[in-house]
């Protein structure tokens, strides 16, 4: 049994639902909803912005031109798109009005900060149906299981953070949000015409993908700042901004890393590379990095300096390759570290050490506390250890929701995990692991 939290923001109308599914049977716990509230409210707030800015220059408002509104009304529209994967967009309308016989083009650049301070109050009210919907279901946000988007509102980068703080779990946006509710009508259609409906498969990136830049309050250098995030539907393309950090700075260094650790000394180097030639500017110079992954694994990383349109590309290839092997390589580090033994040598699963080796040195050399090789050692078994440990708790917890078939299955596992991990005996742990971490994938889809 689970329970999942579906969030359905569409042009017109806010929706969220509470539904138990178990055994193949869906019951509505408790749903609430705005029916005045919906994305295009959004694109209104947003044109009230443009011509309250448009008439502070011109003395010109053009909201009582119905051409020119309509006009503006889709300027915004595709505005209020870019924004979910730019952080910022140029709004121009050539001609948009006219003024003792002159006429007036319209020019403005607004930026992500700004559009997500102007629709802050409408997603505090989606906030509250959510709160109700809760109440009326008598549960806490851990009784829920999975958050489901729906809406092509639901893009907004602000809408995943807000409901990934409030319900303390990260929202599911693999399948896209405008075309849920048709995907879903066709699956049932189906069924009632008994045809076999398989299931829908849907490309996503198994990790966070992001660079490594300096972290602004703690000053840290290894910080790892995410662009797409995990279980994005691909193929995906995001833009984040990033400043210089001294005067006059000539050259970035932009280095990729994927994981989910927010420091990237514990992430997986991707690649990188060094823009040079940057303009002699103040501190906070503005570089704009844009990840775009498709279905075929190519990562194309570009940094552009936004004063001067100077901009520097690498391409990345086979990383949905490069996902599958990482996921390998730590499994068997795990099992290393856990029982202390020396490294297992997996030169013939992957070859990451070129892109690793020279980070080594310096990975070793600065972390805090004692440098020694027993330190180093001690709290990287601590680790692994808890994570065997987290491992066996979210298997626990897994059977316990499970249906009686699958809870035995997996606690018979748990049993003998435990049994390999007494003993030490690691060419049974391995696979046991493997199997268990299958089955929760496996119990995590249905």
């Amino acid at each position: 049994m689970e329970r999942l939290l579906v969030y359905d923001l569409g042009g017109g109308t806010f929706d969220v639902s509470i539904a138990q599914v178990e055994q193949g049977v869906v019951e509505i716990l408790a749903s609430h909803g705005d029916t005045q509230l919906g994305g295009d409210d959004f694109d209104q707030k947003l044109l009230d912005f443009v011509c309250d800015k448009f008439e502070s220059e011109h003395k010109v408002d053009l909201r009582q031109s119905l051409s020119a509104r309509s006009r503006l009304l889709h300027a915004v529209e595709e505005a209020k798109k870019k924004l979910s994967y730019e952080p910022y967009v140029m709004i121009t309308e050539e001609f948009i009005a006219e003024k003792e016989g002159l006429p007036l083009n319209l020019e403005i650049e607004v930026t992500r900060d700004q559009f997500e301070e102007l629709i802050e109050p409408l997603i505090k009210r989606t906030l509250d149906c959510l709160e109700s919907a809760m109440t009326d279901a008598k549960l806490q946000a851990t009784d829920i299981a999975k958050v489901l988007l729906v809406g092509g509102a639901t893009r907004t980068p602000m809408i995943h953070q807000v409901l990934t703080q409030r319900l303390g779990r990260p929202v599911h946006s693999e399948i896209e949000p405008d075309l849920a509710v048709a995907m879903g009508a066709a699956v049932q259609g189906g069924l009632i015409a008994g045809i076999d409906v398989g299931p829908v498969l849907v490309d996503i990136t198994p990790h966070t993908l992001g660079i490594e830049s300096l972290n602004s309050e703690t000053r840290n250098p290894y910080f790892f700042s995410p662009i797409i995030d995990r279980n994005t539907a691909l193929p995906s393309r995001r833009t984040q901004s990033y400043f210089t950090v001294n005067d006059g700075q000539d050259a970035a260094e932009i280095r990729v890393f994927q994981g989910e650790f927010s420091d990237t000394r514990r992430n997986t180097l991707c690649g990188g590379f060094r823009i040079e030639g940057l303009a002699d500017l103040p501190a906070g110079n503005e570089i704009l990095v844009q990840l775009d992954l498709d279905l075929s694994g190519l990562l194309k990383v570009t940094a552009t300096e936004r004063a001067t349109g100077k901009s520097k590309q690498v391409v990345i290839d086979n990383m949905m390759e490069r996902f599958r092997r990482r996921e390998r390589v730590d499994a068997l580090e795990r099992l290393d570290a856990l029982f202390e033994q020396s490294a297992v040598e997996v030169d013939d699963i992957v070859d990451e050490e070129e892109l690793e080796d020279e980070f080594d040195d310096e990975f070793d050399d600065e972390l805090d506390g004692d440098d020694s090789d027993d330190a180093d050692s001690d709290t990287t078994d601590d680790v692994e250890a808890d994570e065997i440990t987290d491992l066996i708790a979210t298997a626990e917890a897994a059977a316990g929701k499970a249906n009686a078939e699958d809870a035995a299955e997996l606690r018979g596992m748990l049993s003998d995990l435990r049994a390999a991990v007494q003993s030490g005996n690691r060419a049974e742990i391995q696979p046991i692991a493997e199997a268990v971490e299958d089955l929760l994938f496996y119990l995590a889809d249905r």
